[in-house]
């Protein structure tokens, strides 16, 4: 199957959403030094409505902490904040067009078939023969029942260029 070119779509925050990180940051940054300690991050991310397992703060913490000083300055806070955001934007997006995918279908069917996708190819232009559109199917369809879930479509799309610009 040929294989084309993918436009990489990037997100913004609004303008709004930028001076929050900020004043978020700024609010735990109580002595003014420019930097918060690692409880003081775990706080804000609770305050910002990321609830996280320890282990995944674990992970984080060593990803943004970069110098293993105990601190993190703005630029490592805002940066983490802003895949956070953008991942839940990813992912709702997904569903969006997963559901988008769908439409036309039996009520209740939340799967996409070679029906589907072929509906959705005809919208933006794109030919593609019934063989190119069954591997499509089977590359993406975990329990093979010629269908794709929005699990097995998440997790496609998660390879791809969809996700990767995080």
């Amino acid at each position: 199957m040929e294989h084309r070119k993918q436009s990489k779509r990037t997100f913004q925050l609004s303008a709004q959403q930028e001076i929050e990180i900020r004043e978020a940051f700024e609010m735990f940054d109580t002595d003014g030094s420019g930097s918060i300690t690692i409880q003081e991050w775990r706080v804000a991310m609770r305050a910002m409505g990321f609830e996280s397992m320890k282990e995944e703060n674990r992970m984080m913490l060593a990803e943004m902490d970069r110098d293993n000083n105990g601190t993190i300055d703005f630029d490592e806070f805002s940066g983490m904040v802003k895949r956070r955001l953008f991942m839940k934007m990813a992912k709702q997006e997904m569903h969006k067009l997963f559901g988008l995918l769908c439409e036309g279908n039996a009520a209740g069917d939340k799967r996409v078939g070679v029906p589907n996708l072929r509906r959705m190819a005809e919208l933006v232009g794109e030919e593609f023969s019934e063989e190119e559109l069954r591997e499509m199917i089977e590359e993406a369809d975990r329990d093979n029942d010629t269908k794709i879930s929005e699990d097995d479509f998440v997790r496609v799309a998660k390879r791809t260029s969809l996700y990767n610009h995080f």
